[in-house]
């Protein structure tokens, strides 16, 4: 499926206790445990179920916490071993198919992803 952008619609989210998609406005997600709740749904949540959700007011909020966790070691950019490390999990990529995947994220060919490569990236999924 092809996310459609819009600043404040998560397209590429479901909502993992009511299941709307899209979600207009705040979504609470937890990208280690790959969950999304809509507003509407977190306030009905156990405390303990809220530990880990971020609040993302709009799409660029969901796509930098994304960002950021998939950027280990916190330096702005996606390496080839941190893409491979996330990657090769969270899209069923074989190693082999790593290096072209790769690189048709990285666009300007500089051997890292920044956030807009990303980005671009995200809404091609």
């Amino acid at each position: 499926m092809t996310a459609i952008y819009n600043e404040n619609v998560h397209s590429t989210c479901k909502c993992a206790n009511c299941g709307m998609d899209p979600i207009e406005g705040v979504m609470y997600m937890d990208v280690v445990k790959d969950i999304s709740i809509c507003s509407v749904c977190f306030p009905k949540l156990d405390e303990k179920m809220k530990i880990g959700l971020v609040e993302c007011k709009t799409r660029k909020d969901s796509d930098t916490l994304f960002f950021n966790h998939i950027d280990s070691n916190k330096d702005g950019k996606i390496s080839p071993e941190e893409f491979k490390s996330f990657f090769a999990d969270w899209l069923g990529v074989q190693e082999s198919q790593m290096k072209t995947v790769f690189t048709k994220v990285d666009t300007n060919e500089n051997g890292s992803i920044d956030f807009e490569e990303f980005r671009a990236f995200l809404d091609s999924v």
